[in-house]
């Protein structure tokens, strides 16, 4: 299943199917969990009234945001 969309993706991860999802886009399965880890860490900061584990530095941010962006450009590099 190479060259899914980001969106396939994540209904593949959201269905349980990791394996699948991991094999046709990681940068769509990479963005899945960062997006399920987020949301929870967002809802238990919003519950608590101040953020869970510290506010998140503009470096971590950019971290992630590269790290995404090289998984998805590497994504592309494969024999298909």
């Amino acid at each position: 299943m190479p060259g899914l969309r980001h969106d396939d993706v994540v209904g593949l991860a959201a269905a349980g199917e990791i394996g699948y999802a991991l094999a046709a886009n990681a940068g769509g399965t990479l963005l899945a969990g960062l997006s399920l880890v987020g949301a929870a860490w967002l809802l238990a900061s919003a519950i608590r009234g101040r953020w869970f584990g510290g506010m998140p530095s503009p470096w971590t941010i950019a971290g992630i945001a590269g790290t995404v962006s090289v998984v998805t450009a590497g994504n592309g590099c494969g024999d298909y």
